[in-house]
Order: structure tokens, then sequence, then C-alpha cells
């Protein structure tokens, strides 16, 4: 326990040194094999090798790539037309089209900050002309996006699913009933407050509107289907649809759309490499801390501390609740993966929870991370896209948030609202 102890003290000192995440997950490792298992440079640099040798990172590059063009593309634009005709005639119906567009756009893309960027940059104008209070648009468009990171693909549970070892394709699935109950009570909040608020429903403009969105939108509406239904029928392994899917992003944006050009589709791919790049170094430095922990037998020692001191599955569950919440507000979501499945995943199967259960409890909660202040990433991509400050976007996010650490407690307690789909699925 004072191996453990002393590990993830090291890192968290040299995160709040504000040296670089990726370099503090090396310099913690390093420095642990050097002083408590000596081993030659080259040893850790196979051990490096041998962790980033998996066939499902080449996702990684694909989805981000597939993210980009729909953020440059027109593909998102009419997704957002199309949720809004449908649910025009709701009081609050603007800002449940933010919540939807938010959840389908982030179903394609798996990024938060470009669902933030993409779909705040269409739908806040509108929600300030139609008078919105600006403190409950930014609040919502903001805690909508890390549905990039719920509902699949998510780059976080393909990481997740290869660390721990599980199959990507139940994970993914896992993830889609607490997604859509995600986007269910943000729609239910956003609906609450027009009834509060007294705001008066946009015109319903009929069901040829209707038809026409549907029609505009059908080309970019194929995508998610191409993903999910190759993904779940077996047809394409999760490397295989994130090929696809970006193959078919680029020829209804460049050859339908006309929205982007091949020049353009270069320089986005090169973006996708360096975003990518950073996303694996963060990954390579984590192996290194983890697998120190692991060759050092802590997690077997931590689950015999544990279960000395916990009896009671649920007391453990709260536990996890509450320590994910908290490394999730000061963390890289990656880097938090990384570490904590090793050492927390061994713990978690001793208390009787299934992996892919304990993989979405770590995702969710890790991805709320992402809107709590003061250090959610979020949190800044608002302030650049509403031009508000810092403080006013933190009291802008408070009940939303909210909404979402109740989800998560449910997540957590109710294990089927994860695991009856995968189980129905492949079981």
């Amino acid at each position: 326990m004072l191996l453990l102890a002393f590990a993830i003290g090291l890192l968290l000192i040299l995160i709040f040194m504000r040296i670089p995440v990726f370099l503090s997950l090396f310099l913690s490792g390093f420095v642990c094999f050097m002083l408590f298992a000596p081993v030659p440079m080259a040893v850790i640099g196979q051990i490096l090798i041998k962790k980033l040798d998996n066939y499902s990172l080449i996702a990684i590059p694909f989805f981000i790539f597939l993210g980009n063009i729909m953020v440059r593309g027109e593909s998102a634009k009419r997704l957002v037309d199309l949720v809004f005709a449908i649910v025009s005639p709701l009081r609050g119906g603007l800002p449940i089209a933010a919540v939807n567009s938010c959840g389908l756009f982030g179903a394609i893309s798996g990024s938060s900050i470009s669902t933030l960027v993409t779909i705040g940059g269409i739908i806040l104008p509108a929600l300030d002309e139609n008078r919105y209070e600006r403190r409950f648009s930014v609040g919502i468009l903001t805690a909508s996006s890390i549905l990039g990171i719920i509902i699949p693909p998510s780059v976080p549970m393909i990481i997740f699913a290869m660390i721990a070892g599980t199959s990507v394709n139940r994970v993914f699935v896992a993830g889609i009933l607490p997604g859509v109950l995600i986007m269910v009570l943000l729609s239910l909040y956003a609906y609450a407050y027009g009834r509060v608020q007294k705001q008066v429903a946009t015109q319903f403009m009929g069901l040829a509107h209707m038809g026409r969105a549907f029609w505009r939108a059908g080309w970019s509406l194929l995508l998610p289907l191409i993903l999910y239904v190759g993904i779940y029928t077996g047809v394409f392994t999760v490397t295989e649809a994130s090929v696809v899917a970006a193959a078919y992003a680029i020829l209804i944006e460049t050859l339908l759309y006309r929205k982007v050009t091949f020049k353009e589709i270069w320089r986005l791919a090169v973006q996708s490499g360096i975003l990518s790049g950073t996303l694996v170094i963060i990954i390579a430095g984590a192996m290194t801390l983890g697998e120190f922990i692991v060759l050092q037998d802590l997690p077997n020692v931590l689950v015999d501390t544990t279960m000395r001191y916990i009896s009671q599955p649920w007391v453990f569950v709260f536990m996890t609740v509450v320590l994910v919440l908290v490394i999730g507000t000061f963390l890289d979501i990656i880097g938090a993966l990384a570490i904590l499945t090793p050492v927390m995943l061994p713990l978690s199967k001793a208390y009787g929870m299934d992996p892919v259960h304990f993989g979405i409890i770590l995702c969710l909660g890790f991805g709320i991370g992402y809107i709590t202040p003061p250090l959610g990433l979020l949190l800044y991509t608002a302030v650049a896209v509403t031009k508000e400050k810092f403080t006013f976007i933190c009291r802008s996010i408070m009940p939303a948030l909210l909404v979402y650490v109740v989800i998560l407690f449910l997540v957590a307690y109710i294990p089927p609202l994860s695991l009856w789909l995968p189980q129905i699925l492949y079981d």
C-alpha cells in the first residue's frame, strides 16, 4: 500500500507542479521502477511497445478524423435542423434540440470538444435570439457536450476495453442506455425550464417541413447507421467501422454536400494525426506507471486491504463513485483510465462487479470531470465558444452537473442500465 501511495502521490505532485500529464506519468513510472524495481532502460521501452501494440488503438485516429470532418462539413447543421423540426412544438424545444443534437453528433464524432464547438456554434445564437436566459443556454450546451464520451463510439471506452482486456463491442453497447438516460433527463430539465419560465414554443412548421429536414439529413443519418449496424451485427470490427465511417464522411462532405475540399481533407488528416499522437503519448506514459503497479502486485494488495475494512459491495460502489468524481476533476480521462483501471478492476471483480459495468462507471464519472470546476476541460472550451467569463460558465453548469451526478449513482447502483443490452445482444 505504501508503494501505491508513493506512486500516486508522486504523480499528483508532478501534475500540480504543472508538468504536462504525459511527462508526469512517464516520470512517475520511471522513478518507481528505478527505486523499487530496477530494470534496464530497454525493458521499459519493451513495455511501451508491447502495451501499444494493440489493434483497437488504430480506431482512435480514424474516429478523431471522422469528428474533424463532421465539424468542418455540413452534416452537423443538417442533423440539428432535423432534431429541431421534430421537437420544435414543445416548450423548451430549442434547448431540447440542443441536448439531442449533442447526443446524435457525439454518437458520430465521439468527441466532446468537437460537439461543443460545432453544436454550440449553431444553436447558441438561436437560443439567444429566442430570449432564453444566457446562463441556462450555456449550461445546457456545455453539459450536453460530454455525451460524446458516453454514447459510442467513444475513445475512452476503447482505451478502457484495451486495458481491461474486455470486448470493445460490449463496452460500446453498455454505453447506449446510460447515454439515452442522460439525454432524457436533460431534455426533461429543459422542458421543465421552458414551463417554469413560460417560454413560448416555436411554431410547428408542419409535416412537410419535417419531411424536408429528413430528406436533407438523410445521407448524414446513414453515418451512425453504418457505425452501429456494422459493429453490432459483426460485419465490421470497431477499427474497420472507424475507417469505413471516415471514408463515407469524406464522400458525402466532398462530393454530395461539397462543403469540404480535398485539400482541407489533407489538413484535417494531419490535425487528427497530431491529436492522436498526443493521446498515444498519454497512454504510453500511463502504461509505464500502470505496469509498475501490476508487476509489484499492488492491485492484489489493495484487494486484501480493502476487503478487510469494507465488507459491503454498496459501500465499495459509493467510494468508487466518489473517487472517480474527485480524480476526474484534475486528471485527464485517458491518463485516469490507464492508471486506475489496472488498480481498481481486480478490486471491483472481488466485490462481484462486471468489468463492463465498472468501465461505464469510470467513463461516465471521468466524463463528468470534464464539466466539473475548476479544472474541467470543457469549461475552458465553453469560455472560448461563448465568450463568457470562467466564473459565469461554472455557475451555469451547476444544475446540469447535479443531474449528471444523479445519473452516475443510478448507473452505479442499477447494473442492468449498462448490462442489459450487452446481455441481450451477446449472451
